[in-house]
């Protein structure tokens, strides 16, 4: 697969500013690709959000294990940490004060549900245009009119794109829920996001399993095109109103 030419196609529709992000699970040290860059490598662990800054931005291929994670929710979540009983997650949430009652908190757990503990090894995540093997997720930042073009792609070839929103742990259900569920979806970039990964106030995840991609460029490129409906947005011409300033000239110009 060319994955140059589908990134640029969907650049062509999206005119995106960092790099579609393909998100890999490998089952053992060898589905790692050869110029792997691992946190541990590098003398740190990370939060998974930072290996996904550092592809869409800085071209790097991160990869991960338990030992390169700092974020124990994002290891959780990805099934390479065990966590015995529920209630310990929802112990940890209640520590960061995000609901207001017993019942909100077992609530919010139940968004969090991980991956099968343990039947991946670890996870890397790369610019599509880096692939050497098909991703099993891609994310796309976007801002908001982008992702109205994605979810009308989406709607075009398989119906209303649903979301669940959260506000924490974001990019790691962006990825998690996309192979859960099988489908595109919209998610609202979390707290870690903002303060470990640097993801701007205007950015949300568009997350679309990779088998589908063709279909969401497919209808980028034909949903709304009846009416010239693309990003950027065209521009409808409209007559101003005219400000007082521009009547009081108006009586007073005439043609040379």
């Amino acid at each position: 697969m060319d994955y140059q030419a589908l990134e640029e196609r969907l650049n062509y529709f999206l005119r995106l500013r960092t790099y579609p992000v393909g998100v890999k699970l490998v089952r053992s040290e060898k589905g790692f690709p050869e110029r792997v860059r691992r946190p541990s490598d590098l003398g740190m662990k990370l939060a998974t959000c930072q290996g996904v800054s550092l592809a869409r931005r800085n071209l790097w291929v991160v990869g991960f294990t338990a030992d390169d994670i700092a974020c124990i929710p994002s290891a959780i979540l990805y099934g390479f940490l065990r966590v015995e009983r529920a209630e310990d997650v929802k112990e940890a949430m209640k520590a960061m004060g995000y609901r207001e009652t017993d019942e909100g908190y077992e609530e919010l757990v139940s968004h969090l549900t991980p991956l099968i503990t343990g039947e991946n090894y670890g996870v890397y995540f790369a610019p599509l245009r880096r692939m050497k093997e098909d991703p099993d997720v891609l994310l796309v930042y976007c801002n908001s009119a982008q992702a109205m073009r994605l979810i009308h792609a989406a709607n075009y070839k398989w119906g209303v794109v649903a979301g669940s929103f959260l506000g924490l742990a974001e990019s790691c259900r962006a990825v998690v829920e996309t192979l859960r569920g099988r489908k595109p979806g919209v998610f609202i970039p979390g707290a870690g996001d903002r303060a470990f990964a640097q993801t701007a106030d205007d950015e949300i995840i568009f997350a679309i399993p990779y088998g589908m991609l063709e279909g969401v460029i497919d209808g980028l490129e034909k949903a709304g095109a009846k009416v010239g409906v693309r990003y950027p947005f065209p521009m409808i011409p409209q007559q101003p109103l005219p400000p007082p300033a521009w009547t009081i000239l108006e009586g007073r110009v005439s043609k040379p």
